[in-house]
């Protein structure tokens, strides 16, 4: 899945990374000339994504007025650039995840009222933090350290029971993210095949 021609792209964006004005640019793309942006002209994922699926995350981290161009898209199925007097309809999923239910967000105004009501018209998903499900732990570090080793080109390190439970303790605050940041680290601290968990995680 991709930008390689697939017939079932998959795109993504994470809304709490980058800023509103290069989100907007990210999901919709723009033309040669607009302001701020690099001279020339880009797709968007809505765009790249036609036939597949577009996955934003943390969706109440973008502007309202952001909010209100992505329920747009889901009603309309049209997508325009930025910069661009003309649309194209496109054919693409969009799946949202947000930290907190639409309830809580819009109680404080975090979540766009008629987003919050479109989106309630499809299936939603609760999934607990990691925090509350540790017995997913083990088996994601082996699936991360499996993946991250095989993008390196190195053998896989060991794991140590040691380091498991050190991570399985750990509150995790920003969830899987923050899991697989660690691991990367971890990788990185790694010596002779062994797993090695970062200072801060030790101290």
């Amino acid at each position: 899945f991709g930008e390689n021609g697939d017939k079932h792209p998959f795109m993504s964006v994470n809304a709490s990374v980058i800023d509103d004005r290069e989100l907007e640019a990210v999901l919709f793309g723009f033309e040669k000339g607009v302001p701020g942006m690099p001279p020339t002209t880009k797709r968007g994922l809505f765009e790249l994504a036609d036939g597949g699926t577009v996955l934003i995350e943390e969706l109440e981290e973008a502007s309202f007025r952001n909010q209100m161009k992505i329920l747009n898209f889901i009603q309309e199925r049209v997508t325009q650039r930025m910069g661009s007097d003309e649309g194209k309809r496109v054919n693409a999923r969009v799946i949202v995840t947000m930290k907190k239910s639409p309830e809580e967000l819009l109680a404080s105004h975090r979540l766009y009222e008629d987003l919050a009501k479109r989106l309630a018209q499809f299936e939603s998903l609760v999934i607990l933090p990691l925090r509350d499900r540790p017995e997913d732990i083990p088996i994601l570090v082996k699936h991360f350290v499996s993946d991250i080793c095989k993008d390196l080109g190195i053998k896989d390190v060991a794991l140590d029971i040691n380091a498991i439970d050190v991570l399985v303790r750990h509150p995790w605050k920003e969830n899987i993210r923050e899991l697989k940041a660690v691991i990367d680290k971890s990788i990185l601290f790694s010596s002779g095949g062994k797993f090695i968990l970062p200072p801060e995680l030790t101290d």
